[in-house]
């Protein structure tokens, strides 16, 4: 007899929460506009390998 159990995957929680989107700059600098850009990016950046893991993870579970 063949017995199917299925169990379900956890999430780490360090992949539920995204880096914080950095605070725009007080100035308007080219070199703090760039700093605030590239901080900006890191974070979208961040939050996008994330939810590729979770992702990964959610898939595995259904397969």
């Amino acid at each position: 007899m063949t017995e199917i159990r299925t169990e379900k995957q956890e999430v780490p929680e360090s992949l539920l929460t995204c880096q914080p989107s950095p605070v725009p700059p007080e100035g308007d600098s080219q070199r703090q506009v760039a700093y605030f850009i590239i901080d900006l990016y890191e974070a979208g950046e961040d939050c996008r390998a994330k939810l590729g893991a979770v992702r990964k993870v959610v898939r595995e579970e259904q397969d």
